[in-house]
């Protein structure tokens, strides 16, 4: 409680306190009173931005759920090899959003635009990233591309709830098709739309990483998201006071916005009555050539870290062929510029201790509150008071916690697992407080006649019963943890204490112009948690099925 206070609450505090004043950041300042707020309706730049990040959120989340909805439904039936498409379409959740960007960057600006002279297309032959209406194109299809993985998963947690009778009697009945679809499955896995739908909202509001890597704001600042403008202006632009005030209006939008849709979502939910998809060779093939775009990434990713660069250039086939000789130069300078293993082993560091902390720290929580909430309105309060830091977004907690941690000596590798353990604090405790209901209190009871005190009870009992849940809370901290930027962007000072993704933005930055060292830098990023996925495939995709029906 202590902890989530400190590095949570506190900070929300403060910025709405910093709200109120004409803070810079630096020295002194005045309270201004709601001017801050006044100023925000009028500024041009920041009606943009809430714009563009509206515009984005709305387009991404509907893209995305149609077609995760549309791949489950595939993935979830009688097909071949469903295991390896499930883990194949997976992919692009595990892989870091920065490094990402950077490769689809150098698809919008040159692959897109050779194909779009060879085809004689005007509008796709100049890079969609330099066009003012085009380029939040772009940043939707990146976010999409990465969301649909785990939107995907979500959903076929949903399918696989679903009792085969209610498909047996639909069909006695008629049901085919589509009037199967709208008036069997939907409804039924209306409790997963509705999580998809408020992640997708909330995470595409809050979308940085694409921003970053794709566009910078540009061109002209039309595609500036509010995270973006908080984070520019108010961490280098002197706007700390103003931006805070931008900061707080974004809380409370993303509150107001997430509350409104399990609202409806759960009034839609409720006027349902709870009442195998077999699959054909049309369905298999689309579900192999969408394959192509996990796949095309990736190759293009290899392809190019290994070519020299007297092999580019800017013809499609040329883009695309094979290296003349697979060299590892490119790789060793890389390794070299980017300090690669140090970064590897800031990043192992940090995720590893961050998801061992969150283990027993969240499970202890989730145990205390699990158990007592139900009869103890302090416990429910402590509940909600800690879940509904999930709807506290980054860009608020950003400006104060940068000060904070400064002032508390925190501003290195152990700050920002403390701040990790506490952002996904919310997320574990919901995890762990929904899993304890499946263990049976009889088995507590027994031990507690048998002399055994609560904190035996719990290391000895409760602990390894939760062991699947351990492995759920283990795989969505690592992945989060291990592909984060802006967290490590604003309370480490870079350097020494460089994490995998935060090198990749240092070294885009300084030498991003040489594109076959930087595929080279790509690639090096994203082995380790590939890696990772291959190996352990099986639990992480578990531990998220999991984590959904929980």
């Amino acid at each position: 409680m202590a902890l989530f206070f400190c590095f949570n609450t506190l900070p929300l505090i403060k910025g709405v306190i910093y709200s109120f004043t004409n803070f810079k950041g630096y020295g002194s300042y005045d309270w201004v009173g709601l001017r801050n707020y006044k100023d925000l309706f009028t500024d041009s730049r920041v009606g943009g931005s809430y714009l563009f990040t509206f515009k984005l959120a709305i387009v991404a989340t509907i893209v995305t759920n149609v077609l995760s909805l549309i791949l489950a439904l595939g993935l979830n039936s009688k097909i071949r090899f469903k295991s390896a498409l499930r883990g194949a379409y997976f992919i692009p959740n595990v892989l870091g959003a920065l490094v990402v960007g950077y490769i689809f960057n150098y698809f919008f600006t040159y692959i897109l635009p050779a194909f779009g002279k060879m085809i004689g297309n005007k509008t796709l032959s100049s890079s969609m990233l330099s066009s003012t209406s085009l380029a939040w194109v772009a940043i939707v299809i990146v976010c999409a591309w990465q969301a649909i993985a785990m939107n995907t998963i979500i959903y076929i947690s949903g399918l696989q709830t679903v009792p085969e009778d209610v498909y047996e009697a639909g069909a006695i009945d008629g049901a085919t098709g589509w009037n199967k679809f709208k008036n069997l499955t939907f409804p039924l896995i209306l409790p997963f739309f509705t999580i998809n739908m408020v992640l997708c909202v909330k995470n595409f509001l809050m979308v940085f990483d694409q921003i970053m890597a794709l566009t910078k704001g540009g061109p002209a600042q039309s595609t500036e998201s509010i995270s973006y403008l908080i984070y520019q202006n108010g961490m280098a632009g002197g706007q700390f006071g103003f931006q805070s005030a931008n900061a707080v209006i974004f809380f409370l939008v993303i509150v107001a916005i997430s509350v409104t849709q399990m609202t409806v979502l759960g009034k839609r939910r409720s006027s349902y009555d709870r009442g195998k998809y077999k699959t054909n060779k049309p369905a298999m093939i689309f579900l192999v050539l969408g394959l192509i775009t996990i796949a095309f990434p990736l190759y293009l990713t290899v392809v190019i870290a290994f070519k020299q660069p007297s092999e580019m250039t800017n013809s499609i086939s040329g883009i695309l062929s094979l290296p003349s000789s697979w060299s590892l130069e490119n790789f060793r300078e890389a390794m070299r510029v980017t300090d690669f293993w140090n970064s590897l082993g800031n990043s192992l560091f940090i995720t590893l201790v961050t998801v061992a902390l969150s283990i027993v720290i969240h499970s202890m929580i989730g145990y205390a509150i699990g158990r007592n909430k139900a009869h103890s309105k302090g416990y429910n309060l402590v509940y909600l008071y800690i879940v509904s830091g999930m709807f506290v977004p980054f860009a608020i907690l950003m400006m104060p916690l940068v000060k904070q941690t400064a002032q508390m000596g925190l501003n290195n590798r152990f700050g920002v697992i403390l701040l990790y353990v506490v952002f996904y604090m919310p997320m574990n405790v919901l995890l762990y407080t929904g899993y304890l209901k499946n263990i049976p209190i009889a088995l507590e009871e027994a031990a507690c006649v048998d002399g055994a005190s609560t904190w035996t009870t719990y290391w000895k009992i409760v602990f390894p019963i939760m062991r699947p849940m351990h492995a759920t809370v283990a795989v969505l901290t690592a992945l989060g943890t291990w592909n984060d930027v802006m967290t490590p962007l604003v309370i480490m000072s870079g350097g020494e204490q460089n994490t995998l993704p935060l090198a990749q933005l240092t070294f885009q930055t300084q030498f991003g112009t040489n594109y076959n060292l930087a595929f080279a830098s790509y690639l090096l990023a994203l082995l380790p948690i590939l890696i990772f996925y291959l190996i352990c495939q099986k639990q992480i995709l578990n531990g998220v099925v999991n984590g959904a029906v929980k």
